[in-house]
C-alpha cells in the first residue's frame, strides 16, 4: 500500500536502501532523516563459478521476475531482429502464468524458457553464457546483474534502476536507453559477434565490482549502521 508505505518512510527514524538511485527516490520522504545506503552482497556460491564462455555460441540470459516491469517484452522483440538470429535467449524466472503464456507463444525460436531454476543451475547457466541483458523499468538494486558482475558476465541494462552503478557503459557492459529495441539489438550484437570483446568486458567488470558485493561488506555495513542507532539512543535517552 503506498499511503502506508510513504507514512513509515516518513516516520522511520533509519531507512536503509540498496542503491543510491533508490536513496534518491525515498529522499522526498524522508525530510532531514537519514537514509543510509547499504549494498546487498551476493551468495558466496557465485563467487565460486568458473566463467568461460562458448564464444562460438552467444547466449544471453535473462534473470528475474516475468513481468513487464522487468522488460523482458523488449528482450523477445530483441531477440526477433534478424541480427540475433545466430544468438539464443535463456529466460530464467517466474510470473504470471497468463502474462508468461502469452509471451512463450510470441517467442521467436531462438528463445527458451527455463522457469524459475534453483542456485546451482542458475550458477551453471551463468558459466557458460555470453551476457546477461535486464533492460528493467525500475530496480533499486537487481541481484541478477550483481551475481553476473561477480560471475564475470558482461552486461547489458537500462538507465531506470541502482544497476546503473555497477555498469560503464561501452566499458564493462551496455546502458541501452528504456525501450529502445534497436539500441538493444544493436549492444546485444556487439557482444555476438566479437569474443574479445565480450572477454574483455566480462573481466573488467569483475575486477571492478567483485569485491563490492562480498557478502562480509554488508554485514560490516549493517553493523555500523546499529551502532550508530544504539549511540544515538544513548545520547538521547534520558538518565537516571
Amino acid at each position: 500500500d503506498l499511503v502506508l508505505e510513504g507514512f513509515c518512510l516518513r516516520r522511520a527514524a533509519w531507512v536503509t536502501v540498496e542503491s543510491d538511485w533508490g536513496r534518491q527516490k525515498i529522499l522526498p520522504f524522508r525530510g532531514k532523516r537519514p537514509v543510509e545506503v547499504i549494498e546487498y552482497g551476493v551468495h558466496p556460491d557465485f563467487f565460486k563459478a568458473r566463467w568461460e564462455p562458448n564464444i562460438h555460441k552467444p547466449r544471453f540470459l535473462f534473470l528475474g521476475t516475468i513481468c513487464a516491469q522487468k522488460g523482458v517484452q523488449d528482450c523477445l522483440a530483441a531477440f526477433r531482429d534478424p541480427r540475433m538470429s545466430q544468438a539464443r535467449l535463456e529466460i530464467f524466472g517466474s510470473g504470471d502464468p497468463q502474462y508468461v503464456q502469452r509471451l512463450q507463444a510470441a517467442s521467436p525460436p531462438n528463445v527458451a524458457w527455463r522457469g524459475r531454476q534453483p542456485r546451482e543451475v542458475v550458477i551453471r547457466a551463468m558459466e557458460k553464457a555470453t551476457g546477461l541483458i535486464l533492460p528493467t523499468r525500475a530496480d533499486t538494486s537487481p541481484n541478477a546483474v550483481k551475481e553476473a558482475r561477480v560471475v564475470g558476465l558482461p552486461v547489458i541494462v537500462s538507465p531506470q534502476g541502482g544497476q546503473v552503478a555497477y555498469v560503464k557503459n561501452g566499458e564493462d557492459g551496455f546502458v541501452v536507453p528504456t525501450k529502445d529495441i534497436n539500441r538493444l539489438v544493436s549492444a546485444t550484437a556487439q557482444l555476438s559477434q566479437n569474443p574479445s570483446l565480450v572477454l574483455k568486458m566480462g573481466e573488467l567488470g569483475r575486477l571492478r565490482y567483485r569485491e563490492k558485493f562480498l557478502p562480509l561488506k554488508t554485514a560490516e555495513a549493517f553493523l555500523g549502521l546499529y551502532r550508530k542507532a544504539f549511540a544515538n539512543l544513548s545520547v538521547n535517552s534520558p538518565h537516571p
